[in-house]
């Protein structure tokens, strides 16, 4: 019976040594490939390390050394390794409870990293995965048995990856997704099944995207919405099951040509809407935005013309309206907009557009033309100048065809009455200010605003 019972306690002490176990609650940094290398024999089977670990020394370009880890509970930082290429003898770790830092903005890159192989196995990440100044990564694929990061996805200055290729399986983010300064990054499609993201959707200054397709699944964000410098981004389709925004709505970009991806958008929840754009001449595919809570801010848009695209939008929910240096901005009278600031209680700074839009007062004049005449303002150009000072002459589409013109003040009242018009019309002894114009053909009928400097 002894004998049995004294096989029992060795066969239990020699288990313990050589299962696996939890160590290192303090964490442990390597600055050098040789303290990789004797990891196994200074920390016998460490299989789970409990505090944070460090990996950075310029010597270092193998983690084989690592193979008997399986997880993190705490967080990975991997930067400043000048020799390291890729993460081959990562290949046990199947979870990171905590982050997941490879390369820092402050701490330094890994300028030789091509790969991420080695994470293969890697399933579960409790906080954030952030790739930042990985000059030479071209390659992600190792990520592809990643479906949840519950914090914060972030490509910051990875100057040569060209896709997400991978990262296919990814369902949700629990934090941000935050795609920053990524030279060569051309295409996000592989964030196809991407749902939901918990906070910001960050995408600055990425030169070579062009469109979002590959976000086209996402319909809740619950913070902000930042699009901004992407100097080849003329689209924002791909957003286009995007439903809810938590916060703010941020666009600024000198190359969008509309924003049409934004067609689903109907509830920014608390923050509103900020536009700066040199190529959008109106505001056309926000018609389903019904609720922003928060100010409609537009400022330093070369191009606008209208503010058509806004009208739906519940003036309760309009905190401020702010519409400054907007040159071309002649149009502002839709219904969001005259209802805001028919409130006592509207906020407006109102300054540097151009007439129609250029004061308050003037917005104020047409939207009570707007209420007087019941009147729809056309999109189609029938008639040039406008604004106009002394003559406005008409398209070929209507020149010639026209059996009655007339042209109404802010009052309502008709001041131009005439049926002999063939090509244009003398308003010389109009005075400034913004007129409607009604214009009948045989066949139809056009209101349209016509400003006069």
């Amino acid at each position: 019976m002894k004998k049995i019972t004294l096989m029992i306690i060795l066969a239990l002490v020699f288990q313990s040594e050589v299962m696996p176990q939890s160590c290192l609650p303090n964490g442990i940094t390597f600055s050098t490939q040789s303290e990789i290398d004797n990891f196994q024999i200074n920390h016998p089977n460490c299989s789970e390390i409990e505090g944070n670990v460090i990996i950075s020394g310029s010597d270092i370009n193998d983690l084989t050394g690592l193979n008997v880890i399986n997880s993190y509970w705490s967080d990975l930082f991997i930067w400043n390794n000048d020799s390291l290429t890729n993460l081959s003898g990562l290949e046990n770790v199947t979870s990171v409870n905590g982050s997941i830092l490879i390369g820092s903005h402050e701490y330094g890159a890994n300028p030789s990293l091509i790969s991420l192989s080695g994470l293969d196995n890697l399933s579960h990440i409790g906080g954030d995965l952030r790739l930042s100044k990985l000059y030479s990564l071209t390659d992600i694929s190792a990520l592809n048995k990643i479906d949840t990061i519950w914090g914060t996805l972030t490509f910051l200055l990875c100057k040569s990856l060209t896709d997400l290729y991978g990262i296919d399986s990814l369902r949700y983010i629990g934090g941000s997704l935050e795609i920053i300064q990524n030279k060569c990054l051309n295409e996000l499609n592989s964030l196809i099944n991407v749902t939901s993201i918990g906070k910001e959707l960050a995408i600055y200054y990425n030169d070579s995207i062009s469109n979002l397709y590959g976000l086209n699944n996402i319909s809740y964000i619950g913070e902000h919405l930042w699009i901004t410098g992407n100097p080849h981004l003329t689209t924002l389709d791909g957003l286009n099951s995007l439903e809810f925004v938590g916060e703010s709505v941020s666009i600024l970009s000198d190359t969008l040509e509309n924003l049409h991806g934004l067609s689903s958008l109907s509830i920014i929840n608390d923050g509103g809407i900020m536009i700066s754009s040199n190529t959008l001449s109106d505001l056309t595919g926000l018609e389903n935005l019904i609720e922003i809570n928060g100010p409609i801010i537009i400022s330093y848009c070369n191009s606008l013309v209208s503010l058509e695209g806004i009208e739906n939008i519940s003036p309760e929910s309009i905190t401020l309206l702010r519409l400054k240096y907007n040159p071309l901005l002649t149009t502002c009278e839709v219904e969001s907009v005259c209802s805001f600031i028919n409130q006592s209680w509207s906020v407006t700074d109102i300054d540097n557009n151009a007439f129609g839009c250029s004061t308050l007062d003037e917005i104020e004049e047409a939207c009570q033309i707007v209420k007087v005449n019941n009147i729809q303002h056309g999109n189609e150009l029938f008639f040039h100048p406008n604004p106009a000072k002394n003559k406005i002459e008409f398209s070929k589409n209507i020149a010639g065809r026209i059996i009655d013109l007339k042209i109404y003040n802010q009052f309502g009242q008709q001041i131009i009455s005439d049926q002999n018009i063939i090509n244009s019309v003398d308003i010389s002894k109009l005075s400034r200010g913004i007129y409607i114009i009604e214009i009948k053909t045989i066949n139809s009928k056009i209101i349209q605003k016509l400003i006069l400097q």
